[in-house]
C-alpha cells in the first residue's frame, strides 16, 4: 500500500493498516529501520518481541526475579554492615 509524505514530513498511516495493528487515533507504533526497509509494530507486540529475546536466553527453571532480589538484598547487607562511607574491606 502507498503511503503519501506530507509536505511536512509527517506519514498518514491508512486506516486499514490502523484498523490490522489495532491502533487508534493519537495511539503510537515503534518504527525500525533496517537498510532501506522501515517496519511499524505495536508496542505490545515489540514487548512481546523483547520477552522472547530475554526467554532465549534464561533456562526454563530460573528465577530471574528472586535471583536479581537475592543479590540486591546480599549488596545491601554487605553496604549496612560495612557502614556508609567506609571503604571496602
Amino acid at each position: 500500500m502507498r503511503v503519501n509524505v506530507l509536505p511536512n514530513g509527517r506519514l498518514v498511516l491508512p486506516a486499514q493498516m490502523r484498523r490490522q495493528l489495532g491502533v487508534e487515533r493519537g495511539g503510537q507504533v515503534m518504527a525500525e529501520i533496517d537498510g532501506d526497509v522501515v517496519r511499524l509494530t505495536t508496542a505490545d507486540h515489540s514487548l512481546d518481541e523483547a520477552g522472547a529475546l530475554f526467554r532465549s536466553y534464561v533456562s526454563g527453571g530460573e528465577d530471574i526475579a528472586s535471583e536479581v532480589i537475592a543479590e540486591r538484598r546480599a549488596e545491601a547487607a554487605t553496604e549496612q554492615g560495612g557502614g556508609f562511607g567506609t571503604a571496602p574491606r
